[in-house]
């Protein structure tokens, strides 16, 4: 996903970059720092950065959630899509704080599809959404190897002789309940289609 990420990161530059400054002519004071939070603005500040290619796709989907209201008065957008936003947002953030193990296939195969519906049809370029194609292909190798693996080492009850349901093995020495003095070895063990197993004893 990181090659994912940073082509959303360029697409989303290059499509920021098109239509902001058809909003004021200074666009890069009032669309772009004033819209970033305030660790953002300090470290575009520090870096001294002045195009939006440098900045990172966190600071990018914030502006163009900032932004959105006037983009989609430009028609570029949707008013009804802000949500589109929210939801690169959590993407991006699950796999920055993503655990040791990583994300699980079928969440990789899940981010990317939403990834590619939301920039598809706005500025998704066919580099990225090849990107996106062999993540999802890589996921589904992976997700069916796990499921091929669980099976292979899924483990095989052991009866030892025994029948599954049966508290007796052969060899195993009883006695009657009506007559306890009545005592044998079990025989064998007969699994019977309903019911519980019935012990064949030598008395």
């Amino acid at each position: 996903m990181t090659e994912v990420f940073r082509l959303t990161a360029r697409d989303l530059a290059e499509f920021l970059e098109r239509h902001l400054p058809r909003i004021r002519e200074d666009w890069w004071v009032h669309q772009v720092y004033y819209r970033l939070t305030f660790h953002q603005r300090g470290y575009v500040e520090d870096k001294d950065l002045r195009r939006l290619q440098e900045l990172d796709l966190q600071s990018l989907v914030r502006i163009l959630d900032q932004n959105w209201t006037e983009l989609a008065r430009l028609g570029v957008v949707e008013f009804s899509g802000r949500e589109m936003v929210s939801e690169l947002r959590s993407i991006r953030n699950r796999w920055a704080h993503a655990p040791a193990e990583g994300i699980p296939p079928g969440d990789r195969l899940e981010d990317a599809e939403r990834i590619r519906k939301m920039l598809g049809s706005l500025c998704g370029s066919p580099e990225l959404m090849e990107a996106i194609e062999d993540v999802q292909d890589e996921a589904r190798g992976k997700r069916e190897e796990k499921i091929d693996d669980e099976g292979d080492t899924a483990p095989e009850r052991s009866t030892n002789g025994m029948s599954p349901s049966s508290r007796f093995s052969p060899g195993d020495l009883v006695h009657l309940k009506a007559e306890p003095d009545k005592r044998g070895p079990v025989m064998g063990l007969a699994e019977l289609d309903v019911g519980e197993p019935r012990d064949t004893v030598f008395i």
